[in-house]
């Protein structure tokens, strides 16, 4: 079956992942305000790493990029078609594609913690069995005390909260977004 002469045009793979990047933002604004009432207190010390103006200014900071750059567009409106097939605008579309690809792994995993489906790393038990590092220390030699301990300073490795730093990344990410907009817009200038 032809798509008829004057039906838009498909949605190009960037406007997809910038779409479900978006999407994936309002479902964290949402379990957030749906696990504020009645969150565990494990889950309630997670959701406590992040607030709801934190998510929205991130998401709105894309909004932005998206609509200044015209992430959204479609046929030649499109970033994907504006940036075209020249050296400087594919290398410039692969830098994009994985700043999004990044913010959109980000946010999956934010969703997988915020709906419960996983505990952060903070949270998670130690496996000290499966753990290569220590299991590879021990097999050198039988003769290791298997109890030697060192004595270290409390928090010396403790896990930093994974969810700051999972918002830190989407963060940086649309920050990166926004310093490729220059070059962005020198190439789309040499295309028109």
């Amino acid at each position: 079956m032809t798509p008829a002469k004057n039906s838009p045009p498909e949605a190009s793979p960037t406007e997809i992942k910038l779409r479900s990047c978006i999407d994936k933002f309002e479902e964290i604004m949402d379990l957030l305000r749906i696990s504020r009432d009645g969150a565990s207190d494990v889950l309630d010390s997670v959701i406590s790493q992040l607030t709801i103006p934190q998510v929205y200014d991130e998401l709105g900071k894309l909004r932005v990029w998206v609509g200044n750059i015209g992430g959204e567009g479609r046929g030649e409106r499109s970033l994907e078609y504006r940036l075209g097939d020249s050296s400087t605008g594919s290398h410039t579309r692969e830098a994009i594609q994985k700043a999004i690809d990044n913010i959109e792994e980000e946010l999956e995993q934010l969703v997988e913690i915020l709906s419960g489906t996983r505990l952060p790393f903070e949270l998670q038990p130690l496996d000290l069995d499966n753990d290569p590092i220590s299991s590879d220390s021990n097999s050198g030699s039988e003769d290791q005390d298997e109890d030697f301990e060192f004595d270290l300073p409390v928090g010396a490795f403790e896990i930093p909260p994974e969810i700051p730093e999972r918002l830190e990344m989407i963060s940086n990410n649309i920050d990166y977004l926004f310093a490729m907009t220059p070059i962005i817009l020198k190439v789309i200038s040499r295309r028109e």
